[in-house]
């Protein structure tokens, strides 16, 4: 064959092969064809598919039904049926594949392990009304992304989604079977809308969000929207669960997950929050409640709650029962409950409650505890308020009520110690039963210590008009308890009654108008009465002051003050009368008597001691001391009834010289320390004394004056201390002046501007004189507006008042003016903020119109669409050419390596054949 045929032989083949390799490419590229299928295959081609008939058991391949591995694909089951009930492979199987659309598919597979829908490493596809029935997993996802599923129903499935390491997925109008669950392991930020499903189960999966809201996530509430339980492991967190019917149980170990919108019924308590920082707001919990365990926080919760340790709970409200809110744990912050159900602590400390309305409150070995502003009514079993062997608790602005039947007072403190309670309020919407009482067969305190010392009560208003009712009763050694600022009245027994205990202090108080008198001292010692207005009832047994069987050991001390008709009898005791500003008789004998007004009777004034001696029980002897006297006297004496007292009546411990002068007396009539006048006739007038005001003091009688100051502006969550002045401008020593204060805002009182006085209490303010008190405000309103303060001045003798009023304005400060710069920097520095500006313009408007709330609102939001903005900017990325014409690419290198193979054989044909003819010509010439 010549050099040529060979060539034109190697040309042919060459071609020959192109060709079969070109028709070999084609036939591996082209398993399917979009378009109608009537059979299970591979769906590796792009383009649009759609079922013509069902394709169950024979016709279903081993390996499932539709495998689509190619990108672009759409898949329309057109509601015809897929199903193998003995076959565990998937239905429908995806992978690797992006853009994928499957719709309108009824599936059905092996009801342990079979699959109706497998995505593995899919993204960006769409799957759409889909039913799955009698499947082991309806639908399994794994390591596939922004996946939309819309109108999904899986019933009776043993996993109806099972997402596993899946993010950025978005499901609405899911429903599954009462068997089904949907599971989520490592998987985040998928979003669930309009649900329904009995399980809900997490596991090391976050920043999912839950909700049976719309697709536009609206808030408008879609059936079904049920929920059964919820269930999340310790790696679990910052998940969102909103607006189910929760049935059976949420039992979360994980932290930083939010529950919104929720009715939760039948729990039984099995609901249990753990670990910590979770969020709960605007619950609907059914009876018996619900278990919350440590660290959480509770907003807007309505029904029945049981508190484990550090929570914090805003607003409990009422629910029909009883029991509503159980603490079981410590250092827990309850900032309001409103419920006719009871709150008892057992073995509790550091626990913080606000804004309190409840039945009963009831505390026992719990320490440390904080209640303001705390509301129990309408008792029916035991106290309002009772705190049993219990110490180091503080309870501020307490009002307490009695029920009907109840034989236990509004507040009881039993073995308790070491307690504040302050600004409380005892009425009466009932009578009381009644026990027996000392040597009264039938009353009940208002407000009862028992074997309960070393406690503080003051600011406190008790005037119950209920049958069978004391005021304070503190029996049984209740010593060291300190009472201050008490106003007792309209009491059908006595105001305050101690019996058996000691050391206790009264002081600031009025006791006035209870009908078997004012204070009643039995068998006690070391009691102290401190600037205090006694009077006496209105019918019966009205003494305002009652002592029997003094230790006469240890004194009863009654320091200025105002007190009416009197009576000490018994054993009797030593008694200590004191002026703070001029001096103190300290008798050294008991005394016992009975008359009509104790102030009048015993009297200490600037230099000048008297003690009635037509009260023959009062003529005991005593020491006598007087404060503040001249220290320059020629040759003092001390008098008795203006003449010299000579040392068998009188004799001095200190000299007369001294400035505080202590002397003795053997009887009594009146005593003074001076010198002698050159008229023994004629006394020697008072170094002191109230001075009068002129001829407009004696033209007006009683004139008591506030002067305040002119209005005010504060920041909130401030405290501002304003001088008040109180001034007698009338012809008439004024005694007994307690003054008040209340704040209102459009008429109605509010607790949250605390208005208070460092001294609320005047014994006497004498003719012309004035006296600054110290009004402090604790400003701890969130609201903007003008407050009245409004405050009164009561003269209990003679009989007077006046009042005033101050205008305090408070606003939000600098504080959201700082923020609304901040936003104007933020939006100026980032030009993509540029068009939110006009959120911002809003925002200043609202604002400017006294609108702070929602204009803080509108700052937040124009915040958080600059940091959309900012995050949003593009990345430009290029798309390869080759992966799109792979195949022309590969079938042109097969081409081209052929045409260089046959190119590179014709030139070592030409190379050889030259090599022959010169080999022939060399012959030819050797020849």
């Amino acid at each position: 064959m010549t050099s040529k045929n060979i060539f034109l032989l190697f040309w042919i083949l060459a071609g020959i092969l192109a060709v079969l390799l070109l028709l070999d490419t084609f036939s591996l590229v082209s398993a399917s064809t979009p378009g109608d299928v009537s059979t299970c295959q591979t769906l590796d081609t792009a383009g649009n598919y759609t079922m013509t008939q069902n394709l169950n058991r024979s016709l279903v391949n081993s390996t499932g039904c539709f495998l689509i591995n190619a990108s672009n694909v759409e898949l329309n089951c057109r509601s015809f049926i897929i199903a193998n009930s003995t076959l565990n492979r998937p239905a429908i199987n995806v992978t690797h594949a992006n853009n994928v659309t499957i719709r309108n598919c009824n599936l059905s597979m092996a009801l342990t392990t079979g699959y109706g829908l497998n995505l593995l490493n899919v993204t960006n596809s769409r799957i759409i009304n889909i039913t799955v029935n009698k499947t082991g997993y309806g639908i399994y996802i794994q390591n596939s992304s922004n996946i939309t599923f819309l109108k999904i129903n899986a019933s009776q499935d043993n996993y109806s989604f099972y997402f596993l390491g899946s993010h950025n997925n978005t499901m609405y109008n899911i429903t599954t079977s009462s068997a089904g669950k949907i599971l989520l392991n490592s998987s985040t930020q998928n979003n669930f809308s309009s649900m329904q499903s009995p399980l809900i189960s997490l596991i090391s999966s976050s920043n999912n969000f839950f909700t049976n809201r719309d697709a536009n996530n609206t808030g408008d509430i879609l059936s079904p929207s049920s929920l059964d339980s919820i269930i999340l492991d310790s790696a679990s967190a910052y998940n969102i669960f909103a607006k189910f019917l929760v049935i059976n149980d949420i039992n979360d170990s994980g932290h930083n997950n939010n529950f919104t919108d929720l009715t939760i019924a039948n729990l039984a308590f099995s609901t249990d929050f753990f670990n910590i920082n979770d969020t709960m707001i605007n619950l609907t919990v059914s009876s018996p409640g619900m278990n919350v365990g440590s660290n959480n926080n509770l907003y807007n919760i309505s029904g029945y709650v049981s508190l484990d340790s550090n929570n914090l709970l805003d607003t409990l409200i009422r629910e029909q029962g009883s029991s509503l809110l159980s603490v079981t744990g410590n250092h827990n912050r309850v900032i309001s409950v409103i419920s006719d159900g009871n709150l008892d602590l057992t073995n509790q400390y550091n626990n913080s409650f606000t804004n309190l309305s409840l039945g009963r409150v009831n505390l026992d070995s719990s320490d440390n505890n904080t209640f303001t502003s705390l509301t129990v009514a309408s008792l029916q079993v035991g106290a309002g308020l009772s705190v049993v062997n219990s110490k180091n608790n503080v309870f501020q602005y307490v009002t307490a009520d009695f029920g009907d039947t109840t034989a236990y007072p509004p507040i009881y403190l039993q073995g308790s110690s070491n307690n504040t309670i302050a600004h409380c309020t005892i009425g009466s919407s009932g009578e009381g039963s009644g026990r027996s009482i000392g040597s009264y067969s039938d009353g009940m305190g208002s407000f009862e210590l028992s074997g309960s010392g070393n406690n503080r009560i003051q600011n406190c208003s008790i005037t119950t008009a209920g049958r069978n009712t004391f005021g304070v009763l503190v029996i049984d050694n209740s010593n060291n308890n300190n009472f201050s600022s008490m106003f007792i009245s309209n009491l059908e027994h006595l105001g305050f009654y101690i019996e058996d205990s000691s050391n206790i202090t009264l002081s600031s108080s009025i006791i006035t108008n209870n009908s078997e008198g004012g204070v009643y001292l039995n068998n006690t010692s070391g009691n102290i009465l401190f600037n205090n207005t006694i009077i006496g009832g209105n019918e019966g047994f009205d003494t305002a002051l009652q002592v029997l069987n003094l230790n006469s050991s240890n004194q009863l001390s009654i320091t200025d003050g105002y007190v009416e008709s009197y009576s000490f009898s018994g054993v009797g005791g030593f008694v200590n009368f004191k002026n703070t500003q001029y001096g103190e008789i300290r008798f050294l004998q008991p005394i016992n008597e009975s008359a009509d007004n104790l102030t009048d009777d015993i009297k200490i004034e600037n230099d000048k001691v008297t003690v009635n001696d037509n009260r023959l029980g009062l003529n005991q002897s005593a020491n006598v001391t007087f404060y503040g006297l001249p220290t320059n006297f020629d040759a003092p004496l001390i008098f008795k009834n203006n003449i010299a007292c000579n040392a068998t009546y009188c004799y001095n411990f200190t000299s007369l010289n001294a400035g505080t002068v202590i002397f003795n007396v053997t009887g009594w009539s009146n005593y003074r320390v001076g010198v002698i006048s050159t008229d023994p006739n004629v006394p020697i007038p008072n170094s002191g004394g109230g001075g009068g005001s002129g001829d407009f003091a004696k033209s007006t009688p009683i004139l008591l004056k506030l002067l305040l100051p002119n209005p005010l502006s504060t920041e909130k969550n401030k405290k501002i201390i304003l001088p008040i002045t109180l001034a007698n401008r009338g012809a008439l020593d004024l005694r007994g002046i307690v003054v008040r204060a209340t704040v209102s805002k459009d008429g109605a009182l509010r607790k949250d501007l605390l208005a208070s006085f460092d001294n609320s209490f005047l014994n006497i303010l004498p003719i012309g004189a004035s006296k600054n008190i110290t009004l402090i405000v604790d400003v701890n309103t969130e609201e903007d507006g003008v407050y009245e303060i409004l405050l009164n001045a009561t003269v209990q003798n003679p009989a007077y008042q006046d009042s005033g009023k101050i205008l305090l304005t408070v606003g939000q400060g600098t504080k959201i003016q700082d923020k609304v710069l901040l936003t104007d920097a933020l939006i100026a520095q980032n030009p993509e903020c540029l068009e939110i500006k006009e959120t911002l313009d809003e925002a200043k408007s609202l604002i400017a119109q006294g609108k702070s709330e929602e204009g803080d609102a509108k700052l937040d939001e124009a915040v958080e669409s600059c940091k959309r903005a900012i995050s949003q900017r593009s990345n430009i990325t290029g798309k390869s050419i080759l992966s799109q014409n792979a195949f022309f690419v590969w079938v042109g290198g097969a081409v081209m390596g052929t045409l260089v193979i046959g190119a590179g054989f014709y030139f070592y044909q030409r190379w050889r054949f030259r090599k022959f003819q010169q080999f022939a010509d060399s012959s030819e010439k050797g020849l």
